[in-house]
């Protein structure tokens, strides 16, 4: 055990009575250096750091999705992904939901999965990931654990068909289809209906603003932009006075599929597909 000494004298005053006080040696009873002159006081060690653990949550009557992942402070998509789930509003009373410790993707190690490929799969920094599951060996992953990508980005939702809409506006050649009511979302601090609030659903923002000033305020956060479409990338653009930020669903070459809400109209959710110099482009938040 690690000792540091301490200057303490390794005596005590004691009393004798009839004789006036006498001096009493600690060292039967207290550890001392190797002169006799200090008492060794033992070094507690750090506690160990422990993995935030995965929860179960049983579904109850009246749950749905999106109080869930608000209660626990996630967003409805990294609920999603944890459980794979496909249709957001249908629950189960007692259905078992995995609950994560953070924003991100939880995954069920597949053999042959390593640290370095669920990194590159879900986009985020390889240290990340071992930092945050304490993991010893990285590349050497035991298949059927689960590892959580902290900040990861899954498979973008299916989107439900719609019935068929009158033409809405729309940048010069882009294209709107599939558009629908959308109500799902974790917590978030952006009002409902407007297209921060949808983006802020599918991605943690910890900044506010309008739509125009997310580009400026994510990098005071630290996040990395840029000019250049990633899938799970938030784009932000010039599209209204007060901007607009899209959720990037997938790259085509140098185009890319975004969806959106209120840019067909208020609370509605549309996707479109975008290529260079067909939006006012701010950038994109990666």
């Amino acid at each position: 055990m690690l000792v540091a000494a301490i200057a303490v004298p390794a005596v005590s005053i004691g009393h004798d009575f009839g004789h006036g006080p006498v001096l009493t040696s600690l060292a039967a009873d207290r550890p001392a250096s190797a002169d006799r002159g200090f008492i060794l006081k033992p070094v507690v060690p750090a506690p160990a750091p422990v993995k935030k653990a995965v929860e179960t949550y049983s579904v109850q009557q009246g749950d749905t999705l999106s109080a869930i992942s608000a209660r626990f402070g996630l967003t409805l998509d990294t609920l999603r992904w944890a459980n794979h789930l496909t249709d957001l509003d249908t629950l189960a009373l007692d259905q078992k939901l995995l609950i994560p410790p953070v924003n991100g993707v939880l995954v069920t190690v597949a053999p042959g999965q390593t640290v370095s490929t669920l990194a590159a799969k879900y986009g985020v920094a390889a240290a990340d990931i071992v930092e945050f599951n304490l993991l010893r060996d990285p590349d050497h992953l035991q298949p059927g654990i689960q590892v959580m990508v902290p900040n990861g980005i899954g498979a973008a939702m299916p989107v439900a068909p719609a019935p068929a809409v009158s033409t809405p506006r729309r940048a010069s050649g882009s294209q709107v289809f599939s558009v629908y009511r959308y109500s799902g979302g974790g917590a978030n601090h952006f009002p409902w209906g407007w297209c921060t609030w949808y983006v802020a659903s599918r991605r943690s923002v910890p900044w506010s603003g309008d739509a125009h000033t997310w580009y400026a305020n994510a990098q005071a956060y630290g996040y990395p932009t840029g000019h250049t479409p990633r899938v799970g990338a938030i784009m932000v653009t010039w599209e209204s006075g007060w901007g607009h930020v899209a959720y990037v669903e997938a790259v085509d070459g140098s185009c890319w599929t975004v969806s959106e809400m209120n840019y067909r109209g208020f609370g509605m959710v549309d996707q479109r597909h975008i290529c260079p110099g067909q939006v006012p482009l701010i950038g994109f938040i990666y």
